[in-house]
């Protein structure tokens, strides 16, 4: 339930599971997976054969940090989610006053996205009032009503609305929910074969087969700039190590 609770999941959804009510199936755990956490936007960049370790370690409970589950749901490279779990304060109001109770919201918990992408504002894991924690990560805590553990009423901040220099965060948030909301079968395999090919069609790849990897870095960076780039992925020189290209270029990294 590690992997579960990192990836903001709506609290209760996998209680079932959690209180081991029945014995859950790859298919069971594949539907949780799908309609409550990151997991769809997980799946197209792995391998078949990652994709079915990813589940089984979910499946037989192997959620540490060296499983494929704790890398990726982790706050290392490869991790996609981040370290704190987080609430949008106007999505708080609106759900308590919807639903009857607050959820977190799984887009909430990406890694470098840090606005809501409803309501432009910014995402929280403290009290604006006491910066008492909101909710805690072993699953024990959650909010169930838009007020601090302390008792502290958390409205909707008005200055927290984002300018025009997180557009690239709101730009991002677009792809992901496209990735999340229209799943198929596409594999790491089939994005790299397409990644080629469009590398070819830009003049990437030289006529021997080789890629010019430090040549399309270089000019990623420089056509969004580093600077508009430094809130959402890590440094430059990370993406110029020997084992980062590598990860970029072959689907089983």
């Amino acid at each position: 339930m590690e992997f579960a609770n990192m990836i903001g999941v709506s609290q209760g959804t996998l209680s079932e599971l959690d209180q081991d009510k029945y014995k859950p199936s790859i298919d069971n755990v594949s539907f949780y997976l799908n309609n409550n956490t990151v997991y769809p936007l997980l799946k197209p960049f792995l391998t078949t054969k990652q994709n079915e370790q990813l589940l089984n370690d979910i499946l037989n409970g192997s959620e540490g940090r060296t499983s494929l589950a704790g890398q990726l749901s982790g706050s290392g490279p490869k991790g996609l989610i981040n370290e704190d779990l987080r609430y949008c304060p106007a999505c708080l109001s609106e759900d308590c006053a919807n639903f009857g109770e607050c959820y977190l919201n799984r887009y909430h918990q990406l890694k470098h996205i840090n606005i809501c992408h409803k309501h432009n504002c910014s995402l929280i894991s403290k009290c604006p009032e006491c910066s008492f924690d909101l909710t805690s990560n072993s699953g024990q805590l959650y909010l169930k009503k838009p007020v601090c553990p302390l008792g502290h009423k958390i409205d909707p901040i008005p200055d927290s609305v984002v300018n025009i220099e997180n557009q690239l965060q709101n730009d991002l948030m677009t792809d992901f929910i496209y990735l999340m909301e229209n799943q198929g079968d596409t594999d790491a395999n089939e994005l790299s074969v397409k990644l080629l090919s469009c590398l070819g069609e830009k003049g990437y790849i030289h006529p021997s087969g080789l890629i010019h990897k430090t040549k399309l870095i270089n000019d990623f960076f420089e056509s969004y700039s580093e600077q508009r780039l430094a809130s959402v992925i890590p440094e430059k020189r990370y993406f110029l190590e020997r084992r980062t290209i590598k990860r970029l270029f072959k689907s089983e990294f």
